[in-house]
C-alpha cells in the first residue's frame, strides 16, 4: 500500500537501467523484447524443490504469496510459460 504499481514497475525496470546507462527496460520501438507477465491475483505456495538455482534457502519457503510470474520473454523469445523454463 505504499508505491502504486506504475511506480514499483518503473522502480524495477526502467530506473535500473537508466542508472548503468542502459538501453532497456523499456518498450520503445527497437528496445529488446524483454518483458515479463505477472498475474496479481494468483496465490501460490513458495517450493524450494520448484527453485531452478541450487540455493534453496529463502524466509518465504513454505508461504502462501499473492502475485506470480507467469510469462518471461527475453530478447523476443518466451523463457519462461507457467513456472516451466523453456
Amino acid at each position: 500500500g505504499k508505491l502504486d504499481l506504475p511506480t514499483i514497475i518503473s522502480k524495477m525496470t526502467y530506473e535500473p537501467a537508466k542508472c548503468f546507462g542502459l538501453s532497456c527496460g523499456t518498450l520503445a520501438k527497437g528496445a529488446a523484447a524483454d518483458i515479463v507477465v505477472i498475474d496479481p491475483e494468483k496465490e501460490w505456495t513458495v517450493d524450494a524443490k520448484k527453485f531452478y538455482t541450487r540455493g534453496t534457502h529463502s524466509p518465504f519457503v513454505g508461504r502462501k504469496l499473492k502475485g506470480k510470474a507467469v510469462l518471461t520473454i527475453v530478447d523476443g523469445d518466451v523463457a519462461m510459460r507457467d513456472g516451466i523454463v523453456e
